[in-house]
């Protein structure tokens, strides 16, 4: 680790050359991972009264609701995966590569399932955003369609600032440190 990051540096405001990769994973729990575990809920909810509302609403309820639930179900299951795997061996890491190495392995694969799912992910967000016009409701609109339309786009905007920090910023980060500890072995 670069000895002048500071391990407890605030990264609200990401400047990858100037943030540990422990306060980069702070960050990302703490804005992206508490955002979509109450976003989340609130969508399915507003998902669930479109449908039920579907008579009078978007013919396209059903698979917004199908596809946002599916992608609330992985997500949750990944977000759990890097909370309590990834996030701690990359820490352990950044702490003292040789003990993390020590004990087999390497970062690589959890990585690259984590990558994967970012992409599973990334295929739902562009499935809603083709379902909703870009997130534009229909002048018709309900109340309802407009608030999961108008919560659907801030989702997309905030999910995909989430996977960028995760996949071109701190995934190379931790490759590049286990890689120079390999490299010292």
């Amino acid at each position: 680790m670069n000895a002048t990051i500071p391990a407890s540096l605030p990264c609200e405001k990401i400047d990858e050359s100037q943030c540990s990769l422990s306060a980069l994973i702070d960050h990302i729990a703490r804005k992206h991972h508490a955002y979509l575990r109450t976003e989340l809920v609130a969508l399915g909810q507003l998902a669930v009264r479109c449908e039920a509302e579907s008579a009078h609403g978007p013919q396209n309820a059903r698979d917004l609701r199908q596809i946002l639930a599916a992608l609330t179900e992985e997500l949750v299951h990944h977000m759990h995966k890097e909370e309590c795997v990834l996030f701690p061996w990359i820490r352990q890491l950044e702490q003292n590569c040789s003990n993390r190495m020590a004990c087999g392995g390497t970062v690589a694969a959890p990585i690259h399932v984590m990558r994967e799912e970012h992409e599973f992910a990334n295929q739902a967000l562009s499935r809603l955003r083709w379902l909703t016009a870009d997130f534009t409701p229909a002048r018709d609109s309900s109340d309802t369609y407009r608030c999961l339309v108008q919560g659907l786009a801030a989702l997309d905007v905030d999910l995909r600032q989430h996977i960028h920090e995760e996949n071109d910023v701190l995934f190379p980060r931790a490759l590049a440190l286990e890689s120079a500890a390999l490299a010292q072995v």
